[in-house]
């Protein structure tokens, strides 16, 4: 009698011990794509919102206008802000052009880059259009601009 019963048991316990250990891969790679899924959207978010300089300005390095922040205006910003017929009256290719702004207001709020209208555009924030149109800056660039 008790041989039939462990046989009993034995046949219905196989089925469901092969049905597990064959959702098991399944599970671990669903949980190991969603894990992975979630570290960049984490990834991708904290590029995006952290301020904190990076490159030469996270180093402690001055950051100057003509040699770090300059240079990222003129590849990224000066074919439609530079000049008198610059777009939305905002010229980049000077320093008090840039604390100036445009019709919008000051592109720039000197030691406050959270709430500078620039910072905002280069971070697709604040209800505008993200800037640069044609692609993000790295990390770096927003770093020190940021600075």
């Amino acid at each position: 009698m008790k041989l039939k019963l462990l046989i009993c048991c034995a046949w219905l316990l196989v089925p469901l011990i092969c049905c597990w250990t064959s959702f098991l891969p399944i599970v671990e790679t669903s949980v190991h794509a969603s894990s992975e899924s979630l570290s960049k959207l984490t990834e991708l978010t904290e590029s995006v919102q952290d301020p904190t300089p990076k490159g030469d300005a996270a180093k402690g390095k001055k950051v100057d206008y003509k040699r770090d922040i300059q240079p990222i205006l003129k590849t990224s910003c000066y074919a439609c802000h530079v000049g008198e017929k610059a777009q939305a009256e905002l010229r980049l290719d000077t320093k008090a052009g840039a604390l100036k702004g445009g019709v919008s207001g000051p592109a720039i709020i000197a030691g406050n880059s959270k709430e500078s209208l620039l910072m905002q555009r280069v971070h697709g924030e604040g209800g505008g259009m993200r800037m640069p149109p044609g692609g993000q800056l790295s990390k770096e660039q927003l770093g020190l601009l940021a600075a």
